[in-house]
């Protein structure tokens, strides 16, 4: 990393240099959302009771990444029938000092962030203060009369026959991009206009509007910088900053008080260090403590990727969502909105075995494509490797944090949940 980056050019760096990607084409936006909601009956609840033995396993794979020098540490939570059953750590958060994880240890989260951003703007729709089919100019004028890029056209942009809507950032269904992952024109031109870095999410929102669309809004999920927006539209409604927003009616409501945009001082001491594989089969420091853009005063607030928190913090956001909106005496959201958000509103790839609700990946047949769990779980990840799921059927949670890059789904996420979903013999 160049020394003369500005401390938000360096964490938006990083930010686009994490985040995971991931294409699946040829969605279509399909009936109405009242369709949506009437989707199937639920299914009879299969029994899963969680016992010593799977708490054995688990330990077993948290081990395996630590011994293996897969990662410096990890830690692993497992909630189910109203209380946290598991909860335990394995490894150090800094290799060089050795401090080892404790249940306070700070996670960069990344992707994470981006179920808290569509919690916020699910809020602000109950309020009746924006509609899921608004046009996002109603909110951020220069995304009117968007343009869809076409190689063979004058110009290499066509209008698009439709705007942008709220329900399409949540949903990824909005033409838009990251940037980096896909070899596309239209990621090329992210970098041309300078959208990476910005000096804040306004002015980054302002930039993403200038770049024409890969397609035309609602028809294909495309990974992408919609959530940032959708952050920004959050501000505009609610007439609050992003940190504001989300600490006066998510975080301190749900007593998540080690989740923000930035570390203080005096928790640096519980921030993990982040890593990335080494030349010599070892880890490298990519991110630590001080010296981390984190630990610098936040310009750019990322409703797609900038969080730090904790699984102890973390586990009531999902609490919250598998209590249909309520935690507590606490309510934050209303039933019928988190059962919105946590179904699949993609037109249903068979050969997929998942799609997307509003701001989480739902499973909707996993077995078909080897994914530990029953239909109807949801959640979402971060690019450091951090995961979580809520399977209603199974009133479970599950959480597993680590902090390493790349992105690794299959060599990290699944051999836990084999460990949580196997039969036990």
């Amino acid at each position: 990393m160049k020394k003369n980056r500005t401390p938000t050019a360096r964490r938006q760096w990083w930010m686009i240099n994490l985040a995971q990607s991931a294409v699946h084409s040829r969605r279509s936006v399909g009936l109405a959302l009242l369709a949506v909601l009437l989707l199937g009956a639920a299914a009879q609840a299969q029994e899963l009771q969680l016992s010593e033995a799977h708490f054995a396993r688990v330990d077993e794979v948290l081990r395996q990444f630590t011994d293996e020098g897969m990662v410096a540490g990890a830690q692993a939570l497992l909630w189910q029938g109203g209380e946290v059953v598991y909860c335990r750590w394995e490894g150090v958060q800094d290799l060089e000092s050795g401090m080892p994880m404790t249940d306070s240890t700070l996670f960069r989260i990344y992707s994470m962030t981006k179920p808290v951003t569509s919690v916020a703007a699910l809020m602000l729709y109950e309020q009746g203060k924006l509609e899921l089919m608004d046009p996002v100019s109603r909110y951020i004028p220069a995304f009117a009369g968007p343009e869809i890029y076409d190689g063979d056209a004058p110009g290499q942009r066509v209008a698009s026959p439709s705007e942008i809507t709220v329900h399409d950032l949540l949903t990824h269904r909005a033409g838009l991009t990251y940037g980096l992952f896909s070899n596309t024109p239209v990621d090329s031109m992210y970098w041309a206009h300078r959208i990476w870095p910005s000096p804040s999410l306004e002015e980054f929102v302002a930039r993403v509007a200038t770049v024409p669309l890969l397609h035309e809004p609602g028809t294909q999920w495309h990974y992408s910088v919609a959530t940032d927006v959708l952050g920004r539209v959050v501000e505009v409604v609610s007439g609050q900053p992003l940190d504001e927003f989300f600490r006066q009616h998510i975080l301190d409501p749900l007593e998540m008080h080690d989740t923000a945009f930035s570390v203080p001082a005096a928790s640096m001491h519980r921030f993990s260090t982040l890593y990335s594989p080494a030349s010599d089969g070892g880890l490298r420091v990519t991110d630590r403590g001080e010296s981390s853009d984190f630990a610098d005063p936040v310009e750019f607030l990322s409703g797609g990727g900038g969080l730090v928190s904790t699984p102890t913090d973390y586990i009531r956001f999902a609490e919250m969502l598998i209590r249909k909106g309520s935690l507590g005496d606490v309510q934050i959201l209303k039933p019928e909105t988190v059962e919105l958000m946590a179904q699949n509103h993609l037109h249903y790839d068979p050969d997929a075995g998942w799609g997307f609700g509003l701001g989480v990946e739902v499973f909707i047949d996993p077995q078909s494509i080897g994914e530990p769990g029953h239909a109807g779980m949801y959640g979402w990840s971060g690019a450091a490797n951090t995961f979580f799921f809520v399977d209603p059927e199974a009133a479970l949670i599950g959480m597993i944090f680590m902090q390493r890059r790349p992105f690794d789904r299959e060599r990290f996420l699944l051999p836990f949940k084999r460990a949580v979903y196997d039969p036990v013999h």
